[in-house]
């Protein structure tokens, strides 16, 4: 979707980075550019992100009336085909590599029509689940079989007679996620390799402790990180864990 602003993002662009300062001719495109980089493009224009917006507007209120669990959480319906598939195809890549493309950036017809090879990387569950993007309830694993015709059954359905043919190689920033993958009616025998996420480490590299706490202006003692997008609000992210924790501590 993006260069930057999300963990994804992030994800992508370190990636990004890495490939070429190993010479690596790679480029990024994304529906809206947030950096200055040169290497990242943004082939839909002012068009395309209109066009993103306006289905986004539709697709979240049909995903939170059709929800049968969580309305508010996230959800991709891949309703409609903006062009950012036709124009990664007219690249000429030898490898076309997918991240994150939920909130409407890519349609599900526009995936599967991707020339091979495609690798994609699982920074949720959205590919082998239905809308949402964790499948809390597990219903991946069966195909989303004998429930409810809500609109992650649906959008599951739809990927499984969209993707019918479509079998990108998937990389797993964890091994939790690639035994989900492995686990689930969609994707189960897709070939996967996990690779955890870029660090530069020219950046995140140990340096002395006290050099450090002298340049931030940190306190001595003990010192607890914890950050997250919806840290405190969502149950994923383990905020309620740490205030526990805490608690227990004092």
């Amino acid at each position: 979707m993006t260069d930057a602003g999300g963990g994804a993002a992030v994800a992508a662009k370190r990636l990004q980075d890495a490939l070429r300062a190993a010479g690596a001719d790679s480029r990024m495109m994304v529906i809206r550019k947030l950096t200055d980089d040169p290497a990242v493009f943004e082939p839909l224009g002012w068009r395309g992100r209109a066009s993103v917006r306006a289905v986004r507007f539709y697709a979240k209120r049909r995903a939170r009336w059709g929800a049968r669990a969580d309305p508010t959480g996230m959800r991709s319906l891949g309703l409609v085909a903006h062009g950012l598939g036709r124009a990664a195809a007219a690249a000429g890549a030898d490898v076309i590599h997918l991240h994150w493309v939920g909130d409407e950036a890519m349609g599900l017809a526009e995936i599967a029509r991707l020339p091979r090879p495609v690798v994609w990387t699982l920074h949720d569950m959205w590919a082998f689940s239905g809308a949402e993007h964790f499948s809390d309830d597990g219903r991946h694993r069966s195909g989303y079989a004998g429930g409810p015709a809500d609109i992650d059954r649906r959008t599951w359905q739809r990927k499984a007679r969209l993707w019918r043919g479509f079998r990108p190689h998937f990389v797993a920033p964890s091994r939790w996620m690639a035994g989900e993958l492995a686990a689930s009616t969609l994707f189960g025998n897709a070939p996967c390799t996990v690779i955890p996420n870029t660090l530069d480490p020219a950046v995140f590299a140990p340096g002395p402790r006290d050099a450090a706490r002298a340049a931030l202006g940190l306190p001595a003692g003990p010192l607890i990180l914890f950050g997250a997008i919806g840290g405190a609000a969502d149950p994923r992210k383990g905020g309620d864990l740490l205030a526990d924790a805490l608690h227990r501590l004092a």
